[in-house]
């Protein structure tokens, strides 16, 4: 994985490196934060990795709903 250079925005982001994320009951980890996208990866069955991009926004309230419970 390359190593992302930090962005202005990103200082006051709730969402870090290595976060965990839930998304329709599947759990997503942060891989990487550029400007304001975040790329999210999990493991699936078998071995296979999976990858999906989510703008920081997205993941930020998903993280705060999280909080809330």
């Amino acid at each position: 994985m390359r190593d992302t250079i930090k962005h202005p925005s990103n200082e006051k982001s709730l969402v870090k490196i290595r976060d965990r994320v839930l998304i329709n009951d599947i759990e997503w980890r942060v891989a990487e934060i550029n400007n304001a996208t975040s790329t999210l990866y999990r493991e699936g069955v078998g071995g296979n990795s999976h990858t999906i991009h989510k703008s920081l926004e997205e993941v930020e309230n998903i993280i705060m709903e999280l909080r809330e419970y």
